[in-house]
């Protein structure tokens, strides 16, 4: 029930930012690019990677961009893009 799920995320992310939840936030842009991945929308999903490693970024967020850097990294191998990956 993947497209329940992305429903749930979306929600959950516009709270989180609401609430000025940022890493939280964040783990939410991250289930939504995974699950944009297992849809094959692999645009969709490297999008929201980058939108969430830029934030992860600014904030200083480490442990974070790490994580959502090493999703996107597997995410472009997925889709055959092994040099960028």
């Amino acid at each position: 029930q993947l497209h329940t799920a992305l429903d749930y995320y979306v929600r959950a992310a516009a709270m989180q930012l609401a609430d000025g939840d940022m890493p939280s936030w964040l783990q939410s842009l991250n289930a939504q690019a995974v699950t944009y991945d297992r849809l094959g929308q692999s645009e969709k999903a490297e999008a929201l990677y980058r939108q969430a490693i830029a934030v992860a970024a600014r904030d200083r967020l480490e442990r974070i961009s790490v994580f959502l850097q090493a999703n996107l990294a597997a995410s472009l191998l997925s889709a055959g893009r092994f040099a960028e990956a």
